[in-house]
C-alpha cells in the first residue's frame, strides 16, 4: 500500500510523508487505531496512525 500520512506535530517539520508498506495487522485501541506494517524499503516495523493517513493506495508486489 502507497500511503501519505502527516507527521506527529512533535517532529520539526510537521509535514507529510509518503511510504510504501506492506500491511501485517491493525490494532484497535481505546482511543487510536494503529496500522501495523512493515516499509517496503528499509524493512522496518511500524505503527502508523489511522487518524494521520490522509490517503493510501494499493500497490502491486513485486
Amino acid at each position: 500500500m502507497r500511503c501519505r500520512c502527516r507527521r506527529s506535530a512533535s517532529c520539526s517539520d510537521g509535514g507529510v510523508g509518503e511510504r510504501v508498506v506492506r500491511v501485517v495487522g491493525v490494532v484497535m485501541e481505546r482511543h487510536t487505531t494503529l496500522v501495523h506494517c512493515v516499509d517496503s524499503s528499509t524493512g522496518e516495523e511500524r505503527h502508523l496512525r489511522l487518524d494521520r493517513i490522509d490517503s493510501a493506495a494499493l500497490e502491486r508486489g513485486p
